[in-house]
């Protein structure tokens, strides 16, 4: 597909398979294409020779490959890298502050450092005003931060206090259950575990919590106590692996403070769902990366009879590798393609392509063009490139006495047209 005559990067449909009718079997097309000597960039050693393609493109063409290349090349790499940093920034700070002397710092002289070793981080703290504080039985209320009254029905069980401020609509009521544990009736060397109240997914709160509130009206008396006796209430959170500690503490100057402590514990292991997460987005991201336009080259190593289809340039992912049968034997085929495009404009069409294949015997695969050399007479058109390819592998042509070419030394060759 093209836009204002760019070809865009990686949608130009290549050759389509080709029925032939000789086999009764689809063909398919070579591994390398070239459609002009002069865009042959050959680089030929010892009994190995190296091919890729030279074509100069416009300026806006490179410009603009240049531009979707690197979109690809930021969209790949955020694909591969945002889960590895989301992992690694959870995992590797918690192993780090496991292992510090102070895992809380530069705030270390507020964290909570349990009996077991635990030691909870402050996250944050605040103080608010509260006022109008009025007792009835088993409730309470009082305005905090000029927020308007709030009414609380509360009970406590072997010091364990269950908090509920009251909501009231059209639609009735409801209770919004808190639960705490007072410091005093923790032990001396308390730990995480003792605040546990729930240790399942199901709440144990008191019964009252799912009745729909009372609408009798309290009688509410004015009191001098401190809510709570002004002791300190403690709250675990359990989510995943964060564990925090809140606490809750109203003081006889009016005031109520409140603190949030955490404790991140990370995954002991490598789990399932991380490896998941990683391929899935990685696979992403190097499919991204593989849209990228890069130049290829074809090598073929007569001494080690190898072919190798691989990127010009490093990483090479996707590379090809045949191996040729020994002793080495191809032939020259006179071969048509048909190529078809798709335009926005004149929609589809089909060109046809005359040249010649450059077939090997490979070893598991057959005969199989590696090379297509398009052109009208595409044997005279590549006589130097074709002759720097079989003298590079060790193949000297003679003629029979018919006047064909053929290949000698410990090659086979046969050319044949159809």
């Amino acid at each position: 597909m093209k836009i204002l005559g760019i070809q865009i990067p990686f949608t130009e449909l290549g050759l389509r398979q080709q029925w032939n009718h000789h086999t009764g079997e689809w063909e398919n097309y070579p591994l390398f294409w070239f459609n002009d000597p002069e865009h042959i960039i050959i680089n030929a050693q010892q009994s190995k020779i190296s091919l890729h393609d030279g074509q100069k493109k416009s300026s806006s063409e490179v410009i603009f490959t240049q531009i979707f290349d690197l979109v690809l090349l930021v969209v790949g790499f955020l694909f591969i890298m945002a889960p590895i940093v989301s992992i690694l920034g959870g995992v590797v700070p918690a192993y780090l502050d496991e292992e510090s002397d102070e895992p809380c710092w530069p705030d270390q002289e507020n964290a909570i450092t349990l009996s077991d070793g635990d030691i909870f981080c402050e996250w944050g703290q605040r103080s608010e005003t509260y006022s109008d504080y009025q007792i009835a039985d088993n409730h309470y209320r009082m305005e905090i931060e000029n927020n308007g009254i709030t009414e609380y029905r509360w009970s406590e069980d072997n010091g364990i206090i269950t908090s509920a401020s009251i909501w009231q609509d059209e639609f009735g009521g409801m209770y919004e259950c808190q639960q705490y544990i007072r410091a005093s009736s923790l032990p001396d060397n308390w730990t995480g575990n003792d605040l546990f109240i729930h240790y399942d997914e199901e709440y144990h709160y008191p019964a009252w919590c799912n009745d729909e509130p009372s609408q009798d009206e309290q009688e509410y008396t004015e009191t001098n106590t401190i809510p709570f006796e002004g002791e300190l209430l403690y709250h675990l959170d359990v989510s995943d692996r964060l564990y925090g500690i809140y606490t809750t503490q109203f003081t006889e100057n009016d005031k109520v403070n409140y603190t949030n402590h955490e404790l991140f514990h990370p995954y002991p292991h490598f789990e399932p769902f991380m490896l998941i997460f990683v391929l899935v987005f990685g696979g992403v991201g190097v499919i991204c990366l593989s849209f990228i336009d890069r130049k290829r080259s074809l090598t073929i190593d007569g001494a080690s009879n190898q072919v190798k289809f691989e990127y010009v340039k490093w990483p090479r992912y996707g590379t090809i590798n045949y191996e040729l049968r020994s002793p080495i034997s191809y032939e020259i085929v006179k071969k048509t393609w048909g190529q078809s495009y798709h335009d926005e404009h004149t929609g589809g069409r089909e060109t046809t392509h005359p040249g010649i294949e450059i077939v090997f015997d490979l070893v598991g695969q057959g005969s199989k063009a590696i090379l297509f050399l398009e052109g009208d007479d595409a044997r005279n058109q590549y006589d130097s490139v074709l002759r720097e390819l079989f003298s590079t592998l060790g193949i000297k042509e003679i003629t029979d006495e018919k006047g064909a070419n053929k290949a000698a030394a410990n090659t086979e060759y046969k050319e044949w047209w159809n």
